[in-house]
This record gives structure tokens, C-alpha cells and sequence, in this order.
């Protein structure tokens, strides 16, 4: 689902919005499945990054958090055949969802979770890293030191990862 988006997103900005098009109407086919939850978190950022519809993202986050505890989403969590990274994703989505209604103690709970449970799950991992420092930010405005050492700490942390240029 990822890479579908991000291919058409690479081509131009109308080619994801196509994309995301498409992906609504996965979601009206396949709503209890783990595609369309990941499905709505594209689609959260699509509305954020290129029709500036927050409106319409909030509504998709509410939906991922419904859909959180749905029979297809808890499987694929408990599931040892489902990849840690995908299980790391699963849960950066929620506390994707979170953040964006501004519920920031609910996606740091989340965050924290996500990654004392799969501290290596690659990229879901080093991104949730990150926004563990910016909730922190978020949740201590005038908290300067903390947020910088916060910050400090994620960028000490991956050194060595892959994912830094």
C-alpha cells in the first residue's frame, strides 16, 4: 500500500492524489483488513501534505484508531508470522492517528510501547524514535532543555542507522 502511494507520489502530485483515490475505494472493499488501516494512514497524510483537508484527515484518524482494536488489526499484531516491522507499523499508524486530533498523551503511550516492544524494526522504528522526541516537544512547550536533550537522545541513538544519510 506504502509503496503503491509513494511510487505515484514520486511521479507528481496528481498521480497521488489518483492514488489516494484508489485507496478510499479499498477502503470501502476491504475495511476489515490491515491494507486499509494502513490505507488510512496514506491517506491522513496525502490530505495533511497536498489538499490541506484537515477535516477529512481527522475523520481518517478517528477510523484508525476505531479500527485499532478490529479482529484483522489485533491478529496481525499477535501474530508471529507477522513481521516485527509490520507490527511496528501497525502501532506508528494509531499513534500517527493520535498526534494528528492532537491527543498527545495517547500517541506518547503508544510511541513508548511501539518501541520497547521492537526497538529494531527498521524504519517504523527510527521514525517512531523521532516522534517520540517531538511529543515530547509537544507535550512540554516550555520544557527548552528537555526537548533538546529529548532530541539529543533519538540522534545519539542512530548513529548508526541506516536510515541516516
Amino acid at each position: 500500500v506504502t509503496l503503491f502511494y509513494e511510487s505515484a507520489e514520486y511521479i507528481s502530485i496528481d498521480r497521488a492524489t489518483t492514488a489516494c483515490r484508489m485507496l478510499e475505494e479499498v477502503l470501502e472493499t476491504k475495511s476489515e483488513s490491515v491494507a486499509a488501516y494502513a490505507a488510512r494512514g496514506i491517506i491522513i497524510n496525502h490530505y495533511l501534505r497536498y489538499e490541506g483537508n484537515p477535516g477529512r484527515a481527522m475523520l481518517q484518524a478517528y477510523s484508525i484508531i476505531a479500527e485499532s482494536s478490529r479482529p484483522a488489526v489485533t491478529a496481525a499484531l499477535e501474530s508471529p508470522h507477522t513481521y516485527d516491522w509490520v507490527k511496528a507499523l501497525i502501532e506508528y499508524n494509531l499513534a500517527h492517528a493520535y498526534h494528528n486530533l492532537d491527543k498527545y498523551a495517547e500517541a506518547k503511550a503508544v510511541i513508548d510501547s511501539l518501541l520497547a516492544r521492537y526497538p529494531n524494526a527498521g524504519w517504523p522504528s527510527y521514525v517512531a524514535g523521532y516522534a517520540q522526541a517531538f511529543i515530547y516537544e509537544e507535550l512540554n512547550p516550555q520544557d527548552l532543555e528537555g526537548t533538546l536533550a529529548a532530541y539529543q537522545a533519538y540522534m545519539t541513538a542512530q548513529l548508526d542507522s541506516p536510515f541516516i544519510p
